[in-house]
């Protein structure tokens, strides 16, 4: 579990700023092109680069594009095998975003306002992608982790089943790590709600794009029961962290 507490320090500070932002952010909808407008100009567009430039260009046309259809995206190829802290593009209380991710299986568009990668130095990857959005009501926020079970792998069982808990209980407080799945575009997904059951709830989509997550243990875990396989990872860590530790 060491590998898996050491990532999660080092983004960890900077999802709490990113999720405070959003929470006090207004909810105004982007003044720029619909969704639809901006999915066909991705069409023609390059593979967003996630370095000083290549924010800038996504700030310029309101899109980032993602190649992720090895699973994987090498610091490299977007730019970042220099960077210490990954990136994050957007504010939370700024114009909407076209997040577009192609997958190994097909293509994921999603709108948000902020998205956040993070850097993982060991195997020369991008650790993880994440992005949110906001539930204006507990309804909404359910009708949203329940989209999530065909679009994005979760386990029915878990959504269901937590819907279910929180009805009878108080508002939880803080942000509760609802499923993990494998969607049909191939890639892993983690969901987290800090839910309000009166008021705006936020919802966080972390896709894991590191090799480290991708293991086939940890593929079957998700999938037969949300969870993921922290052990079989915390162990593929520990090996990638000692080959890349070593000579030559």
């Amino acid at each position: 579990m060491g590998g898996v507490r050491s990532m999660m320090r080092t983004v960890g500070a900077g999802l709490v700023v990113v999720l405070a932002m959003i929470v006090a952010g207004c909810t105004r909808q982007s003044d720029g092109l619909s969704m639809v407008e901006k999915e066909f100009r991705a069409e023609s567009m390059a593979y967003s680069r996630l370095d000083k430039t290549g924010i800038a260009e996504v700030h310029r046309t309101g899109i980032v594009k993602l190649d992720i259809r090895s699973g994987e995206i090498p610091l490299a190829s977007v730019g970042l095998e220099r960077a210490l802290l990954g990136a994050t593009i957007g504010d939370p209380s700024g114009e909407e975003l076209l997040l577009v991710m192609d997958g190994p299986s097909r293509r994921e568009a999603v709108m948000t306002r902020t998205v956040m990668a993070t850097v993982e130095a060991p195997t020369g990857s991008v650790g993880m992608v994440s992005f949110w959005q906001t539930a204006e009501t507990g309804s909404a926020a359910f009708a949203l982790l329940r989209e999530g079970i065909a679009r994005w792998g979760f386990s029915r069982e878990r959504v269901e089943g937590w819907i279910r808990s929180i009805d009878a209980e108080p508002d939880p407080g803080g942000k509760t790590a609802i499923s993990s799945g494998v969607g049909p575009a191939g890639l892993i997904c983690q969901v987290s709600l800090n839910y309000k059951r009166i008021g705006r709830s936020v919802l966080t989509y972390d896709i894991y794009t590191s090799p480290d997550y991708r293991i086939p243990a940890n593929i079957d875990s998700i999938r037969q029961t949300g969870y993921m396989d922290l052990g079989a990872v915390s162990r593929q860590q520990a090996e990638t962290s000692r080959r890349a530790a070593r000579p030559g």
